[in-house]
């Protein structure tokens, strides 16, 4: 049975900082399909978006790990069995 959820504003935010970083590289990445003679020019909004993705993950899983309550069940098996 998986742990209490975290409450609703922080996974909204990250949920909705997620999709709009995933929303303005799609735009970069069309942008840089559609418009050759400036392609170059959308490398680094492009490389941005990844770096902020990247970023928004390690913030999640960070704030997940500082406030999951002590007594809530870690992903491991059971003792005595090899996984």
């Amino acid at each position: 049975m998986p742990g209490p959820r975290p409450p609703v504003l922080p996974r909204v935010g990250f949920a909705l900082l997620t999709v709009l970083l995933l929303l303005a590289l799609l735009a970069f990445v069309l942008l840089f399909i559609v418009v050759p003679e400036e392609r170059w020019t959308f490398l680094w909004p492009m490389a941005a978006m990844l770096a902020g993705l990247t970023w928004v993950r390690g913030a999640r899983r960070t704030w997940v790990e500082k406030h999951r309550p002590a007594t809530a069940p870690v992903d491991t098996p059971p003792t005595g069995q090899v996984p």
